[in-house]
């Protein structure tokens, strides 16, 4: 498979990958690290990821929306489950809710599976804030600001600005061999809620 070509605001799609956060070096993994992950919160860790390990792996989907705008969902590589925001009671309790993994709604998922991946100023090509796509004022970073491992991870606020770096996180492949992938299902695309995606072909 040729090596994708990265391009600033466009994550990779084709393979499995670990999302890091720039600030703290730790990697976005499921709760419970286990084969049971349905409802599952996120948090953020720094122990040594085999290539094996699933429970840190994730794969990305392009959806198109009318109009030509992006989003994409976040696939967990145990169950296939996605990341789903929560937006609790309001704008004051989100910051204390990590998004958890639910089985995708559809093909194209529901709005709160959708994520933007929104580049980040001062970061190079490989940065993005993951951004939810209902509550564009939030970006995924740790829990109360603290970096440290083995934190939940949730949508802090960017205050009406882009993400900072606290927000940043870079997309790094693993060492998945492609032939394990499922080179039909490499790109799934809809012209918005409810189409009938189909594999993207001008890579």
């Amino acid at each position: 498979m040729p090596a994708q070509r990265l391009v600033q605001g466009q994550p990779p799609t084709r393979e499995p990958i670990l999302l890091v956060h720039q600030v703290s070096g730790t990697f976005l993994q499921s709760e419970n690290q286990s084969t049971t992950t349905l409802n599952d919160e996120v948090q953020n860790e720094n122990h040594w990821p085999l290539p094996s390990d699933k429970t840190v792996q994730w794969r990305l989907y392009e959806i198109r929306l009318r109009g030509g705008r992006s989003v994409y969902l976040m696939e967990h590589q145990v169950n296939e489950h996605v990341l789903t925001f929560r937006p609790g009671s309001g704008p004051g309790s989100v910051p204390g809710l990590s998004p958890i993994l639910t089985t995708r709604e559809g093909r194209t998922g529901s709005p709160l599976q959708h994520w933007r991946f929104v580049p980040v100023p001062g970061t190079g090509a490989n940065y993005w804030g993951i951004v939810p796509d209902q509550y564009p004022g939030y970006a995924l970073g740790l829990y109360n600001n603290h970096v440290a491992d083995d934190q939940w991870v949730v949508p802090t606020p960017t205050w009406g600005g882009p993400p900072t770096l606290f927000h940043a996180w870079s997309a790094v492949p693993t060492t998945i061999p492609a032939g394990d992938l499922d080179e039909e299902d490499a790109w799934l695309v809809g012209e918005d809620e409810g189409a009938t995606p189909e594999p993207r072909t001008n890579m």
